[in-house]
């Protein structure tokens, strides 16, 4: 039972799974797999978010659309995976009534990390069907407006989300963490069923239907050029290489979204509607997923990035050199004021490096 927070009141259906998931080795498997997790996910994104931050060669609105997705994901490991494995690892809420409001609202706002997906997908669509027209189109004032009014409506959202009356923030145990749900247990719950849709599904379909229609121009592209390169010889129809990549990328990326983001949705749908909890490990897999959405994203642009790739080699090597240059530098400076001291002929000066 939560400690100071008021636990859900759905229907149980899954009372022999529930009781296997609360096992001492059940929850420690649980809590183990949480904490890699939330690793994964504070740690490269605050990579992510420095490399960005250092690197000014590439597109001005990628870099910016991509820095907005990189702060909800920090915000996750913060505000969600950290709450979670604690609750996890007690198996109960520990943290009060405020912090479970807050960790509800918190999740619903750092879920705009689908919006912005869908913001760095839309302005490369315009990059590569209108090549020429983007850069009118796409303008670094405009980005910036639309990604500030994505933050402004998603935080209206949150506050009708949070604070409508008739609802309240409970502790959901199979998902070891808070919703806000309405106070009626009886009364589905369109809210969350909305946010499922709108930071979710919406944003997957969206995205699927761009990536479709960049597949079949990459591939439409890759045969005019193919023609074009052996002319009437064999006529064949080859991918370049280049075009390739492309399109699998987009499919990489789209397949990823999908697999992290819609089992959760569903699971939040089927209970916002039901009113009754799923399968335990459906739940708990589904928010795996979910929160490892949130690194998968840098595995992938390091991999299929060659810049961001590079960027993030430098900025490694860059820090590990200052930190070498520091220690250099604070040993020579020790050396030099030691040396410079006055002493008499019978005292002992021993220089010796300042851990």
């Amino acid at each position: 039972m939560a400690a100071g927070a008021t636990s859900h009141e759905f229907t149980h259906q899954n009372g022999t799974y529930e009781v296997l998931m609360y096992q001492p080795w059940a929850v420690a498997i649980q809590t183990v797999t949480l904490t890699i997790t939330t690793l994964f996910v504070i740690t490269g994104n605050i990579v992510c978010f420095l490399v960005l931050m250092r690197t000014r060669d590439g597109n001005e609105v990628t870099r910016l659309c991509m820095l907005s997705l990189t702060a909800t994901d920090i915000g996750v490991g913060f505000l969600v995976c950290i709450p979670i494995t604690g609750a996890t690892a007690v198996n109960y809420w520990p943290y009060g009534d405020a912090f479970c409001l807050g960790v509800a609202g918190g999740t619903i706002l750092l879920s705009l990390g689908g919006i912005f997906v869908v913001a760095v997908n839309v302005e490369r669509y315009v990059a590569i069907v209108w090549p020429l027209r983007s850069v009118t189109y796409v303008t670094i004032p405009r980005a910036r407006f639309a990604l500030g009014m994505v933050w402004i409506v998603g935080g209206i959202f949150c506050g009708m989300y949070c604070f409508l009356p008739g609802r309240k923030a409970v502790y959901h145990p199979h998902f070891h963490t808070c919703f806000v749900d309405p106070e009626d247990p009886e009364k589905k719950d369109v809210f969350g069923v909305m946010a499922a849709w709108i930071f979710a599904i919406v944003p997957f379909l969206t995205t699927l239907i761009l990536y479709s229609h960049l597949y079949l121009i990459a591939r439409r592209h890759a045969r005019q050029i193919s023609v074009m390169e052996v002319g009437h010889l064999n006529n064949r129809r080859v991918i370049k290489k280049s075009d390739l990549k492309t399109a699998t990328t987009f499919f990489i990326i789209t397949a990823v979204l999908a697999f992290s983001w819609l089992p959760f949705s569903t699971v939040i749908c089927y209970e916002g509607l039901t009113r009754h909890e799923a399968h335990p490990l459906i739940t708990f897999t589904s928010e795996i997923l979910l929160l490892s959405n949130s690194y998968w994203n840098i595995v992938i642009y390091y991999f299929r990035n060659e810049k961001f790739r590079q960027a993030g080699r430098k900025s490694v090597r860059q820090c590990f050199r200052r930190g070498g240059r520091s220690r250099d530098n604070e040993i020579e400076a020790t050396s030099r004021v030691v040396g410079e001291l006055p002493h008499s002929g019978n005292q002992r000066v021993v220089i010796t490096p300042h851990f």
